[in-house]
């Protein structure tokens, strides 16, 4: 039982390297919006630091405990080193995507030849479900979704008798979330729509307060947004970011998202960080696309300024998003033409049937 416990804390601190990488590239992505704003963004960088730092001495603590635990008891203390050399492997990896997975594919190689020596103890479903990982990161590709599918029932199932044991576990990540973090792969969606797990398990939120579909918009480059149809749903709840789904999918450039979003009546002008709008993020991350998207609906404030008063044209690289920033310029010259058009209206109570020259006239005399 003290080895079960001791599995259920490490599988814990899996959940927070995976998370580690993602807060990592997150904290990227937020840098380049306070750097379009000149805004300095220390905090950001001081939290993620905070984060990788007490779960990594968390780690090496459970490593040394468990070593003077089980010091006469070799199998156990083989499984505890492979775990130990999987989460270790995983928190020293570089920022380089590129490096990450030649790194890990080599580390799943070895891994995997390691698990299939040792038998883990009768019910430590930790370390089983450490061992599931490693087997789904093994899958060749092309992915068998069948077999891939079969595997995320495991997973779930594995993961539910593990949370049923051990009460005190922080479950910080869904179970697919942690095993989208890990692959870095549409496979997983697909797969998980391919079992039809996909439509219970899309609200489930991770520490981060993301929905599945926003931590797929932030992890994969290209997202399978077609496995997602009709699931792209909007959420008046905001992430750890101040995010919300339009947010994020501004930053990540799915115009397939927006639109769906848009449908669902996602609030257009909501406010993110530094009060930035979701056209604010489009911009930041030059998406012409995206902010044609959101051009098209009549509700969009093209002159919305955030907390330290830039617009949101003001947050375009240089050089870029040049036909966008015209359409914008054209939607407040139509805004300007209306509101000038509404005071004389009001002021001099035209009749709109009159020539110009009345109303030239009528203004000149006022």
């Amino acid at each position: 039982m003290v080895y079960v416990l001791w599995s259920t804390q490490v599988y814990s601190c899996t959940q927070f390297i995976h998370l580690f990488r993602s807060a990592k590239a997150l904290e990227k992505k937020l840098l380049v919006v306070h750097q379009r704003a000149a805004s300095p963004a220390a905090n950001i960088a001081i939290h993620i630091k905070r984060f990788i730092d007490k779960y990594t001495q968390k780690i090496y603590e459970s490593g040394n405990r468990s070593r003077r635990i089980f010091r006469n008891n070799p199998n156990l203390l083989r499984n505890i080193d492979l775990c130990l050399s999987y989460l270790l492997f995983l928190v020293k990896s570089p920022n380089d995507d590129q490096d990450i997975d030649v790194m890990m594919s080599t580390a799943v190689q070895i891994l995997a030849v390691q698990t299939e020596k040792y038998e883990t103890v009768t019910g430590d479903w930790g370390f089983e479900l450490i061992k599931q990982e490693i087997n789904i990161l093994k899958i060749p590709s092309p992915i068998d979704l069948n077999s891939l599918a079969e595997q995320l029932e495991r997973y779930i199932e594995n993961r539910r008798n593990f949370a049923n044991l051990a009460e005190d576990a922080d479950f910080i990540l869904p179970p697919i979330h942690q095993l989208l973090l890990l692959t870095r792969s549409n496979s997983i969606i697909q797969a998980a729509c391919h079992s039809r797990l996909l439509p219970s398990i899309t609200d489930e939120r991770d520490i981060f307060d993301r929905r599945l579909l926003e931590t797929l918009l932030d992890e994969i480059s290209e997202p399978d947004i077609e496995s997602f149809a009709g699931l792209c749903t909007a959420s008046e709840k905001m992430d750890q970011f101040y995010r919300s789904s339009l947010h994020v999918a501004c930053m990540n450039g799915s115009a397939k998202v927006i639109e769906d979003l848009m449908n669902d009546e996602d609030d257009i002008n909501s406010e993110g960080p530094m009060r930035t709008r979701p056209l604010h993020l489009a911009f930041a991350f030059g998406h012409n696309d995206v902010i044609e998207k959101l051009l098209e609906d009549e509700d969009l404030d093209v002159s919305c300024l955030d907390e330290l008063g830039r617009d949101p044209m003001s947050y375009a690289p240089e050089s870029e998003c040049v036909q966008a920033k015209n359409h914008v310029m054209l939607k407040l010259d139509a805004l300007r033409t209306k509101e000038w058009g509404g005071l004389a209206q009001e002021y001099f109570h035209t009749n709109w049937e009159d020539t110009p020259f009345d109303i030239g006239l009528d203004m000149l005399l006022f």
